[in-house]
This record gives structure tokens, C-alpha cells and sequence, in this order.
């Protein structure tokens, strides 16, 4: 018997990377969802869908976002 547990998180993207964001995902086979579009902020925010192997990958999406905000503070 061989049921995955599928986890859901929801990703705040910037739209600067989305499209890193997006072919990382999908990559993996994991599809992600638009919900929410903020203009003032400019960010996506995607519902993602996944199993425990692909946890790295969702690891991975959220570093970007990290690294995207620790980059902005940084010009400062």
C-alpha cells in the first residue's frame, strides 16, 4: 500500500522571480495555483500541492524568496 501524503503550503512570490519561482515547481511536477494577485505589493501568491519527496523543492522555492528580500534589504 502505497498512499503519499500530500502537503499544501501557499507561496507570497515576488513578481521579480516568478518565473524562477514557476520553472522550479514546475520542474518537479508540482503545479502551482495562482489565488491571490497583490499590485501594491507586487506579488503572486500560489497554493502548491505536493508529497514529502518533493519537500526539498518546496525548500528550494522558498530560499529564492528569502534571498530575493535579504538582496532588496541589502541595496539599502
Amino acid at each position: 500500500m502505497s498512499s503519499k501524503t500530500t502537503l499544501e503550503r501557499e507561496l507570497e512570490v515576488p513578481v521579480a522571480i516568478i518565473a524562477e519561482v514557476a520553472n522550479l515547481l514546475c520542474g518537479q511536477e508540482i503545479t502551482p495555483e495562482v489565488i491571490e494577485a497583490d499590485e501594491k505589493d507586487e506579488t503572486i501568491t500560489l497554493s502548491v500541492q505536493f508529497t514529502k519527496d518533493q519537500r526539498d523543492t518546496i525548500h528550494q522555492a522558498e530560499d529564492l524568496i528569502d534571498d530575493y528580500y535579504e538582496e532588496g534589504e541589502d541595496d539599502e
